[in-house]
């Protein structure tokens, strides 16, 4: 069975769960000149208590939610929550390899889209990879425009 949990991020072993998984996924999205910091900021004690801090917020909360089948994990989809103009934002949206085209990202993406329903969101909006835009496409998601550094920018009406 496929479940998103929420990562604690005030747990230690949830927290390196959660690093693990941002570690490959920036090994595959990472130009190389930027990895080492990106890891590097994972184990920023400052950093990780302002994301804690974000996952507490009432206005904006920050959902990083664990995907799991059968209690394994097997990625991570974080997202936020603009209540008062009924928006979320996908932040990142992994899965890991050996779990791909096996139709458990498109389950668990409508899991987080059930969630935020839930919360009253209206719009979802997201900035993917090049590659993952396909996937988003086959989800609902249409071309929007682009960010002011060119990236693409996709949206959901729900």
């Amino acid at each position: 069975m496929l479940e998103l949990r929420n990562f604690h991020l005030d747990e230690k072993d949830d927290m390196n769960r959660l690093n693990a998984l941002y570690e490959q996924y920036y090994t595959e999205v990472c130009p190389p000149e930027e990895l080492a910091q990106e890891i590097a900021d994972l184990y920023d004690e400052e950093l990780n208590a302002q994301l804690l801090e974000q996952t507490r917020s009432k206005e904006a909360p920050h959902f990083i939610m664990s995907i799991e089948q059968d209690g394994i994990g097997i990625g991570f989809i974080s997202y936020t929550i603009y209540t008062e103009k009924q928006l979320c934002f996908i932040n990142n949206f992994y899965i890991a390899p050996p779990q791909r085209n096996r139709g458990l990202g498109t389950a668990a993406y409508g899991l987080a889209e059930q969630h935020a329903r839930r919360l009253g969101v209206l719009l979802i909006r997201l900035e993917p990879e090049e590659r993952a835009i396909p996937f988003y496409l086959r989800s609902g998601f249409e071309k929007s425009g682009k960010t002011k550094e060119g990236e693409p920018v996709l949206c959901k009406a729900l």
